[in-house]
């Protein structure tokens, strides 16, 4: 899976992320930084996949 995501890729990954939230589960994912990791933002760790998210702006 592309990291950073795309902002439709976290739209995807939102109803499989709240499923498992739903009974405790875990999502395993493989990331790709296909622009290296220097691409990689402080903003990143905000997405579907951290703890607290809401799914709101």
């Amino acid at each position: 899976m592309e990291f950073p995501f795309r902002p439709q890729v976290a739209a995807w990954l939102s109803e499989p992320v709240e499923q498992a939230r739903k009974v405790h589960a875990s999502i395993m994912l493989t990331l790709k930084p296909n622009d290296g990791l220097g691409a990689v933002s402080d903003a990143a760790p905000n997405g579907p996949l951290s703890p607290g998210y809401t799914g709101k702006s």
